[in-house]
């Protein structure tokens, strides 16, 4: 990860490039192109599983992109990585049956993670 800034700069400058030229048989998302949210879902994945899944923002951003690039079309690393995240996403919150707001942000993450796998 050595060069990681530079990658995650020009890739956030191509999801932001308005004027982003089309690659013949590159399918497009609403919100940008279907390899470049993968290739940016995967370097936040690497971020977040090297900080053992305890940096949330970077399983936020893996989930967003994903879920945008399923917006296009779904793939197996789309699917099996986003449910990871909403499922350590959810291990990450305090375990109990209290009603809390956390026991049902918890079962929310875990039925979202569900729905993934």
């Amino acid at each position: 990860f050595d060069d990681l800034d530079d990658r995650m700069t020009t890739a956030k400058a191509r999801l932001t490039s308005k004027a982003s030229a089309k690659v013949p048989g590159e399918k497009k998302a609403r919100g940008g192109d279907l390899t470049l949210h993968l290739r940016v879902a995967s370097i936040y994945y690497r971020i977040a599983e090297e900080s053992g899944f305890q940096d949330e923002e970077a399983m936020r951003k893996t989930i967003e992109h994903y879920k945008r690039s399923l917006e296009v079309t779904g793939t197996a690393e789309a699917w099996h990585n986003a449910g990871i995240c909403h499922y350590r996403l959810a291990c990450n919150l305090p375990r109990g049956l209290d009603g809390s707001e956390a026991m049902h942000r918890r079962q929310g993450l875990l039925r979202d993670a569900m729905r993934f796998f």
